[in-house]
């Protein structure tokens, strides 16, 4: 690449070599600018001009690594170098007195003094003969020895055809007396040699990338700070791999360091190792280096270009450095950094950073700089370093309490990162437990997760070991009691029939170390009594709460209580949206157990919404993203809503699989093992086997009765084994089970009354049938439940034929085909295809409802019920309107939609306006 920005340098240069060497008029010019901006270059380009015209050059690079040998410098000027043989011999003899090493005299002064004026005429002897050019890089390097040569020589060369070029950098403390003296010869001429300007980074762009490039000017611009040496690199670096590299841009940096001294080496290498939190106080005490040092090494690595705000420029950097150390300095240099910041008085994470690069833990201090970092890093999301703090603080503790408290939290990093290797401590941890060494709120939340995976034993005696124990009235017995309020919900098996000291009314205390382990007990508590209505307020609320919370054992149920607990008050469509909202909440990086069960209810909402499809692909994708393992027997969840989803979507064959999958036995021992047996009953009843669909719904009664929870908002067991029993014929059990059902109080909406309605109609005479159809049609419509409502739809078309109505027969059924197809419900599309010719009329299917917006609520309301089939006289009857009014809503209705009449009423009509009509369709 071409020199760039410098061509005024290379001009006047140029114009000075060109006096210098042919008017006689000795030259002396000194290049000064931070390191690598380019002096090295254009020193070589105006020694190679030179030689070109005829020029002798002398040429010498200095180095730190030689700035003690004497005369190093002067000798490579030397080399070659046509001199009189017996000033050749001075000069050998010169520096054989410092090669041996003895010591100087006046003598061997005089004889300095003597040898480098003999030099110096012969040196001036060879300019007279043929031009000279002396050229020295990085003078600040030189040995002093060599530069009182240059000295002596300079002061005599005035009217000489020589011409020295000298590099250095500008630091006015680098060879202070040289300095000094150089800029007391009145030939002497500076030039600043600077980093590049951005238009001088986009013109060298444009030559290594091509013009198409121009657009990485800001960026390189930015990463080099105008350093040519490290622009070349980022430039190679970009057409190597489109990034900047280690091995290219860090090398860049490595190389360029190796010209400062051991100092500023040192500097840098801190700066590396301790990152952000390297002040000028924390690098001067870490290398021992005084504050004004630090200071200037900033200054000048600032200068060149390296570093931006006292912090390199790219990342690279400082990954360079610290990996072209050794193993052990790495450690070394960690341990000092970590001692370091700590006696600076430095956050716990700063000090802990070290002490994990360094694996140290031997400091006395050491433990509890450990934990206090992994809160701290787990209060702001960092599970993986959190982690890697209490391995090393686990190792650094002796006594067995206080290994089995960094176990349990390890433990619980592992289960927020969903590690599969959850037994790496679970084992230390549940005998640290027995022997009474974690606290109450630690043991609960080891008993949640015991529970999850299947551990009921393991659960059992450490809630026993809880219950054993002292008891006091304080926080720690509130943590015990709520544990059981939660356990009667989720795990009544272990619960038995233990009851709660507290009224079932009074509030639960929220006061606690552990308010999510409140939270649940309360939200679980409504489920186990039924009292999802006044719960649903606090359910939005600990919803809400999740979106700013740091995700814990304890927040993961809370949430998932709360949405089961709106899912139980009958607001499916609620409750997609909360999960929908949560699922963005957690990013990439958050629990996927989180993400997981967020995917998993919705996938239940939907279910209940009648959207199959989507229920299916969300109960996938939420078991694809957690090993069986992991799941625990919380696969029970996206388990049973896939396996019912597909039965109603007819894909019996994966439904098959569900059936078949291996699940933990302990599944059958939590409310996750009612889901599934309910699901698993209705794929028996699907694929005619009844009698195995009668056991697991008895199967589900059995097990609440069992466990005391046979409550209103448990699985409705009854009106499946209802039909179970229908279809084996036996109406008495029938006839049992859904007065039963009947006879409960209801909760969500009266879903489970609408069940037993349906049942009970399709098991009862053609006679009673419309009217418990119609019930259960509008308790559907209320809950949203479109399967239900083809469902019941379908057996109301039937009931109507049956009872020869056969227009209000015909218009019910083009709604059920309709619901039906838009659930995507196989099988009862093909039971509709199976009825009579008479009862499917024409099989052109109305176009969909467009304008339903533009509709009153009342003409609203009107529209609805013509379309479920109802006369004028009868949609009156049941709005309380005349039967003229219902006449001309209908003619505005008809007029809106573009429509002749009934007949051509969408059938998606209430479909459309589910949402605007449900007030007409409760008071209905």
């Amino acid at each position: 690449m071409k020199l760039a920005e410098r061509d005024t340098h290379l001009s006047e240069l140029a114009s000075l070599s060109k006096v210098s060497t042919t008017r006689s008029r000795g030259g002396l010019v000194l290049l000064g600018g931070p390191v690598a901006c380019g002096k090295t270059h254009l020193l070589a380009t105006v020694c190679e001009d030179a030689s070109l015209a005829g020029a002798l050059v002398l040429r010498a690079v200095s180095s730190a690594a030689e700035e003690t040998l004497p005369y190093g410098v002067l000798g490579q000027l030397l080399e070659g170098t046509p001199l009189p043989p017996d000033v050749a011999g001075q000069v050998g003899r010169l520096s054989g007195y410092h090669d041996t090493g003895e010591p100087e005299s006046s003598g061997p002064d005089r004889y300095t003094a003597q040898t480098l004026h003999r030099l110096s005429r012969a040196l001036l002897e060879l300019a007279a003969r043929q031009p000279l050019l002396i050229g020295v890089d990085d003078v600040h390097h030189a040995d002093d020895e060599s530069l009182r040569a240059l000295l002596a020589l300079a002061r005599r060369m005035s009217g000489a055809p020589v011409l020295m070029l000298l590099t250095a950098d500008e630091d006015p403390r680098s060879k202070p007396a040289f300095r000094n003296e150089l800029l007391r010869l009145p030939q002497l001429r500076r030039l600043h040699v600077g980093p590049l300007t951005r238009a001088g980074v986009a013109g060298l762009i444009r030559e290594g990338l091509g013009p198409r490039s121009e657009e990485l000017t800001d960026e390189f611009f930015e990463v080099s700070g105008g350093n040519p040496g490290l622009l070349r690199a980022l430039i190679e670096d970009h057409k190597v791999a489109g990034r900047a590299r280690r091995h290219g841009y860090g090398y860049a940096v490595l190389g360029q360091l190796c010209r400062w001294g051991e100092a500023t080496q040192q500097i840098t290498t801190a700066l590396a190792v301790l990152g952000a939190d390297a002040t000028p106080a924390a690098l001067a005490e870490l290398t021992g280096q005084s504050r004004d040092t630090v200071d200037h090494a900033l200054e000048v690595l600032t200068a060149a270009g390296l570093l931006k705000g006292g912090a390199f420029r790219h990342p690279v950097a400082p990954r360079a450095l610290i990996a072209d150390l050794t193993t052990r300095q790495r450690g070394e240099v960690h341990r000092a950094a970590a001692r370091t910041l700590r006696r600076l008085g430095a956050p716990a994470e700063a000090v802990a950073r070290h002490l994990v690069s360094a694996r140290h833990h031997a400091e006395p201090w050491a433990p509890d700089v450990l934990r206090e970092a992994a809160d701290r890093a787990e209060a702001r999301g960092d599970d993986r370093f959190a982690a890697n703090c209490l391995d090393l603080a686990l190792e650094a503790c002796s006594a067995e309490p206080e290994r089995t408290a960094v176990r349990f939290r390890l433990l619980q990093s592992d289960w927020s990162s969903d590690d599969r290797s959850l037994t790496r401590h679970l084992e230390s941890v549940v005998d640290g437990a027995r022997a009474g060494h974690l606290e109450p709120g630690d043991a609960v939340t080891l008993v949640r997760q015991l529970l999850w995976l299947g551990r009921l034993d393991d659960a059992a005696q450490v809630l026993a070991g809880l219950e054993t124990g002292p008891r006091p009235a304080n926080a720690e017995g509130t943590t015990v009691e709520q544990a059981h309020q939660w356990l009667s919900w989720a795990y009544p098996a272990l619960a038995g029939r233990r009851q709660a000291t507290r009224p079932a009314t009074a509030p639960l205390a929220l006061s606690e170390s552990n308010p999510w382990l409140a939270q649940s007990a309360c939200l679980a508590d409504a489920l186990t009594h039924a009292r999802v209505g006044d719960m649903a307020d606090r359910a939005v609320q600990v919803l809400g709460d999740l979106r700013m919370s740091r995700r814990s054992s304890w927040s993961e149920e809370a949430g998932l209580l709360a949405l089961s607990v709106l899912l139980a008050e009958g607001r499916a469509e609620e409750v997609r949206r909360w999960c929908e909202e949560l699922r963005l909440v957690l990013s990439p990086g958050s629990p996927t157990r989180s993400r997981a069960l967020a995917l998993a209810v919705e996938a239940e909402a939907s279910l209940r919404l009648g959207e199959l499809t989507a229920a299916a692909e969300q109960a996938r994708e939420a078991l694809a993203l957690l090993s069986p393992e992991a799941w625990g027997v919380a696969v029970g969840l996206p388990l049973a809503t896939l396996l019912l989803a597909t039965v109603r979507l007819g894909r019996f064959h994966e439904a098959a699989q569900c059936v078949t999958r291996s699940v933990p036995e302990a599944l059958f021992r939590s409310r996750w093992g009612l889901a599934y047996l309910h699901a698993r009953g209705h794929y028996y009843l699907a694929t005619d086997h009844h009698r195995a669909a009668l056991a697991d719904f008895l199967g589900c009664g059995d097990l609440l009765r069992g466990w005391g929870a046979d409550t209103p908002g448990a699985v409705p067991w009854r009106t499946g084994a209802a039909e179970a029993w229908l279809r084996q014929g036996n109406h008495s059990q029938v006839k049992r089970l859904l007065y039963e059902q009947l006879g409960r109080p209801d909760v969500g909406g009266g879903h489970s009354r609408a069940l037993a309605l349906y049942v009970l109609a399709i098991a009862g005479p053609v006679s009673r049938r419309v009217q418990l159809l119609s019930e259960a049609l509008e308790l559907f419509e209320a809950a949203g439940d479109r399967y239900e409502q083809a469902r019941v739809l379908t057996a109301l078309s039937l009931a109507h034929h049956e009872l020869d109505d056969r227009r209000r027969a015909r218009m019910v059924f083009r709604r059920a085909r309709h619901v039906a197809a838009r659930c995507g419900a196989e099988p009862l599309c093909r039971l509709l295809l199976a009825v009579p010719e008479e009862l499917r009329g024409s099989s052109s299917e109305p176009a969909p409802a467009q304008g339903f917006g533009a509709l009153t609520e009342s003409e609203s309301r009107v529209a609805v019920l013509a379309v479920r089939g109802y006369t004028n006289r009868e949609i009156a009857d049941r709005l309380f309107v005349t039967a003229s009014t219902v006449e001309q809503h209908l003619t505005r209705v008809y007029r809106k939609l573009g429509v002749k009449g009934r007949k051509e009423l969408p059938a998606d009509l209430e479909w459309s306006g589910t949402a605007a009509g449900r007030t007409s369709t409760n008071a209905a």
